[in-house]
């Protein structure tokens, strides 16, 4: 379920309460990060992907926001994230089809198997979705994060709000979805621990404007 959504032209941060909980979830926003010296984590840094594998659905992620751009072709709502979100076009078929209803206008999945913070913010970068002005921006990323060993809590959380924070830039009259990250094995884990904590922090930091 979306824990944060929020207008990007009237964007805040606000805390909740003040008990402990909130406060150590907020510390991962600090701790662990990267100094500004030293360049910051690898999830805030835009990367492409290079496997062979994965190259396809890439660049055909990229096509749709520059063809649409090229068409001058408004989006009504765009979907940002990795494996989850680009399955819902084939294995969440049914669904898919009630959002385009919903939306009224068209959709975009962006999704692309496998994809980390870093990532999402190279195609930002590659193929801005500005000029498609989407009402709506869903955003479901940084298990792959925590998953791939490649940044700690800390990290993936700068990544994430990294993520928001270019997407805020680039379409400032859009609603910014953010989805929490989702449980990761059947077992409790470290994952799962980690993607608690920065669903925590991201809940705490209230990306609600409304």
């Amino acid at each position: 379920m979306p824990f944060g959504r929020r207008s990007s032209s009237e964007a805040r941060s606000t805390l909740r309460g003040g008990s402990s909980s909130v406060a150590a979830a907020l510390a991962l926003v600090f701790a662990g990060c990267g100094s500004l010296s030293d360049g910051g984590p690898s999830s805030t840094t835009p990367a492409p992907r290079t496997e062979d594998h994965i190259r396809e659905r890439q660049s055909e992620v990229l096509r749709r926001v520059r063809d649409a751009t090229a068409a001058g072709t408004p989006a009504a709502a765009i979907f940002v994230g990795d494996s989850i979100t680009a399955r819902w076009e084939r294995d969440g078929a049914p669904f898919w089809r009630v959002v385009e209803e919903i939306a009224g206008g068209p959709v975009l999945n962006l999704g692309v198997s496998g994809d980390r913070t870093e990532h999402v913010l190279w195609r930002l970068a590659e193929a801005p979705i500005g000029p498609l002005d989407p009402r709506v921006v869903v955003v479901l990323i940084g298990t792959n994060n925590l998953g791939h060993g490649t940044s700690t809590a800390a990290e993936t959380l700068a990544g994430v709000r990294a993520v928001v924070d270019a997407i805020e830039a680039q379409c400032p009259r859009a609603t910014i979805v953010v989805l929490g990250i989702l449980p990761s094995g059947v077992d409790f884990n470290q994952v799962r621990g980690d993607a608690a904590q920065i669903n925590q922090a991201l809940a705490a930091l209230d990306l609600d404007a409304a």
